[in-house]
């Protein structure tokens, strides 16, 4: 039995005219308390209508009868590094961003007006990227809980964009092929938390990044991976060398 999803917003568009991948992703995950990898098989566009339905532990997201997300049960291919120096990421995140927003209409990292507010910045001499994020309260459902589908879009943005100050060898463009997350805890509309993300490791055809999401007491909020796939010059342009 499928359940018919509501028509995909136009707030959460990634790159120009494409819906954001966590976003997406999300919606393939459910509410799962164990660690889920939603691979995108498909690019996806505001306004188009989804159907999901589960197959075993799977939750599989169709548009007009073909697949384009799958989301199962996964180990992650990264660990938890601890919270970043507070300190260091307050520093960091009054800074200016040294390059160019690549999409500066997307939801979770551009500077639009309807955007989730999550302002990305290096780590200097870390090679990480770091985001002091606080969830806006009017976001939150009635509980308080900041809905996961914006948390997995934020992550998203911030793991991808580990690779413009720790750049992979060989991949120069790249999108998003699938992104895992583990939840430990909801995060609060108002409450701030430290975002951090890395490159785990690299291939000749893709990327691996890792993102943490730490309360700022240190407990572990979420955990998560992201596997980016080398393209032919399209997606998200990859530096050569570290832009920060």
């Amino acid at each position: 039995m499928s359940e018919v999803l509501a028509p995909l917003p136009d707030r959460f568009e990634g790159m120009p005219g494409m819906m954001q991948g966590g976003y997406i992703a999300a919606l393939a995950a459910g509410n799962d308390e164990r660690a889920m990898r939603v691979r995108i098989r498909r690019p996806l566009h505001p306004g188009d209508v989804l159907s999901r339905s589960t197959e075993g532990d799977d939750l599989l997201l169709t548009r007009a009868n073909e697949l384009v997300l799958k989301g199962s049960p996964s180990d992650l291919h990264v660990t938890d590094p601890g919270i970043a120096d507070v300190n260091d990421v307050r520093r960091a995140a009054q800074t200016p961003l040294p390059f160019d927003i690549p999409f500066p209409s997307c939801v979770g990292c551009g500077n639009g007006h309807n955007t989730l507010g999550a302002s990305i910045r290096p780590l200097t001499g870390t090679g990480r990227m770091i985001s002091l994020w606080t969830p806006a309260p009017e976001d939150a459902d009635d509980s308080g809980d900041t809905p996961r589908a914006h948390v997995w879009t934020v992550t998203d943005c911030i793991t991808s964009w580990s690779v413009f100050v720790d750049p992979p060898e060989h991949v120069r463009s790249a999108v998003t092929g699938n992104i895992a997350m583990q939840f430990f805890a909801e995060l609060r509309g108002g409450e701030t938390y430290v975002l951090q993300s890395w490159r785990e490791r690299d291939d000749e055809r893709s990327v691996i990044c890792g993102g943490a999401i730490h309360h700022l007491d240190g407990t572990l909020i979420a955990l998560a991976d992201q596997e980016l796939i080398g393209t032919d010059g399209w997606g998200m342009d990859i530096p050569v060398t570290a832009l920060a």
